[in-house]
């Protein structure tokens, strides 16, 4: 496991990351909810591998385990227990899976059991207090978190031959049965674990499975690679045509279930919020400069957000109520923002010039211009606006111009094409965007519409998006399509195709120009620090020998009769 480590508990009252400064190190951090889900950090507490003799890259799964315990006859509770009603408390457990088959599991920072299986585990799930595995000898075993003997084996059937990418427990509900979900690269099957014999329930034809959850005992979830799904279940094991009766366009690493929503984390560190009865996305959450690293179901009503500020993970309770009001909603930093709105002042360094700080003001106020809003929404409804009423080329420039506005940033353009995959409009705006740059590759200079083509192209594939108007009806085909889309695909390849191949000679040239103007400029200096340095010392000879001279002239002494002229002159006179 070579990926930042952060991983909430089940019930959230653990969080585990791994911080950039330390090695074999992770830090658990406790969640307080009298404390809205935030922790000191007097309360951290740290696993160090090294010391248990383990190392943190040899880790290849993490997993969870909640253990709920009747505390009316124990009146002690460890600062890792929770209270969970009057007299319950619920114990957090951290299973860790090695390499070479070995399970450890923590509580706290501290050992509570070691479970080591023959041969290397390619799987772990966990539910109640059992740890569930899938070795690579394709043999399923239930543990109990706390014995190293298992409870139960047996060896996988449907999926034996085919390479596992996933292995998770599926409950169908909260208090029904719950399932074992094994993935591979076409298939999913549903197994029950439970049964005398275990056998494979269901039967899926997906191909790259992310993740699945059960939305009801009828229906299930499955996230593939570009897509969510609602998939209709059926009595048959081999569920085949399934019946799909929601879908949405969005890249997930994975899904939980939220009362009637699904959540889903995605690969670009944001997570969106969907309704199983509603066609597109209900809500997008992201991090305001800072990168969302995992989320947690607390309840029906309320989730838990963990986010990187700087090399600290903050924590953000977002409410259900909120989602529905709100179609976007961007975590900030809170301490900094209470700040500046408890105040209304801009808070200055002394120590800078007043030029610096007056600079420092307005970027502090561009900013918080450039992430207001009000203005957002009326941005984004303006280009919905355009592109719904399009009528043609006439159009392209009102649609360039409010692409190109300051308003948009980075977090909304990619919010924006996610909220509207189902719209059409991509296409026109690929065309449009690609067109305006294929032009003059060269010359082009507009970074918005830059970072508007390339999350384009980073969120989708232009080739299948443009194939669904093979299934539009003529109007819709006409409206969001034509033949010029393809040929703007083909311009703007061959354009970047052929700037990008002339652009390491240009590099190269422009390196050596600057090398030599370099060059030209030092030799210039020395030149004149050379001539500076030689009339220095010219002058300082000259001084020297006119004060030489005179020194001389003063202290000539006159030997063997010689004399002065002017005393040979005077003599002469006088003796006239």
């Amino acid at each position: 496991m070579t990926d930042l480590i952060s991983s909430f508990s089940d019930n959230a009252a653990v969080f585990a990351f791994q911080p950039n400064s330390q090695k074999d190190v992770i830090d658990l951090y406790p969640l307080d909810p009298n404390s809205n889900y935030q922790c000191k950090s007097s309360l951290v507490k740290t696993i160090d591998y090294e010391k248990d003799d383990l190392t943190l890259s040899d880790i290849n799964f993490l997993s969870w385990i909640t253990e709920i315990s009747d505390t009316k006859n124990n009146s002690k509770r460890s600062r890792d227990d929770t209270l969970n009603g009057s007299n319950q408390k619920s114990t957090v457990f951290f299973v860790n899976v090695f390499n070479a088959g070995k399970i450890v599991v923590y509580s706290g920072n501290e050992i509570v059991n070691i479970i080591k299986n023959k041969n290397d585990i390619i799987g772990l799930a966990t539910t109640g207090t059992s740890i569930w595995i899938l070795d690579s000898e394709k043999t399923i075993k239930q543990f109990q978190y706390n014995s190293s003997k298992p409870l139960k084996s047996f060896h996988l059937i449907d999926g034996k031959d085919e390479d596992i990418m996933d292995f998770q427990m599926l409950e169908v509900n909260r208090d029904g049965p719950v399932h074992l979900g094994v993935v591979t690269e076409k298939c999913v099957y549903i197994i029950d674990p439970f049964e005398k014999i275990p056998s494979t329930l269901i039967k899926l034809s997906v191909f790259g499975c992310v993740s699945l959850k059960y939305l009801d005992s009828k229906h299930l979830i499955v996230a593939d690679l570009d897509t969510i799904k609602i998939i209709e279940l059926n009595d048959k094991i081999d569920d085949e045509p399934y019946n799909v009766i929601q879908v949405w366009d969005f890249k997930v690493e994975k899904i939980k279930i939220w009362g009637d929503n699904i959540v889903a984390f995605s690969t670009d560190n944001t997570i969106g919020v969907f309704n199983k009865n509603e066609s597109s996305i209900k809500c997008v959450i992201s991090a305001q400069k800072a990168e969302i690293i995992d989320f947690v179901v607390l309840d029906d009503q309320s989730i838990i957000v963990a986010w990187l500020n700087v090399n600290e993970p903050n924590f953000e309770l977002i409410k259900l109520q909120d989602v529905n009001n709100e179609s976007e909603i961007m975590i900030t930093n809170k301490s900094l923002k209470d700040i500046q709105d408890s105040t209304n002042v801009t808070v200055t360094n002394k120590s800078l010039p007043e030029e610096n700080t007056t600079k420092i003001q307005e970027e502090g106020d561009e900013e918080d211009k450039k992430y207001n809003k009000t203005e957002q929404r009326e941005i984004a409804n303006k280009l919905t606006e355009l592109l719904e009423n399009y009528t043609g080329k006439d159009d392209d420039n009102e649609i360039l111009v409010s692409t190109k506005s300051d308003k948009w940033n980075e977090d909304l353009i990619r919010h924006y094409l996610i909220k509207n995959t189902n719209t059409g409009f991509l296409g026109k705006l690929y065309e449009i965007l690609s067109g305006k740059i294929t032009e003059s590759p060269w010359s082009f200079d507009n970074t918005m519409h830059c970072k508007w083509l390339k999350w384009i192209l980073i969120l989708f594939n232009i080739d299948d998006y443009m194939s669904k108007a093979n299934s539009m009806s003529a109007a819709n085909k006409k409206k969001h399509f034509n033949n010029a889309t393809l040929k703007s695909k083909r311009q703007l390849k061959s354009s970047l195709k052929n700037t990008t191949a002339t652009l390491p000679l240009l590099l190269s040239i422009q390196g050596k120009l600057e090398m030599l103007i370099s060059q030209a400029e030092l030799r210039q200096e020395m030149g004149d620090l050379i001539v500076n340095d030689k009339s220095k010392d010219n002058g300082n000879k000259k001084a020297n020998i006119d004060e030489e001279l005179d020194n001389n002239t003063e202290e000539i002494a006159y030997v063997n009769g010689e004399e002065n002229d002017e005393d040979v002159e005077k003599h002469f006179v006088d003796a006239e």
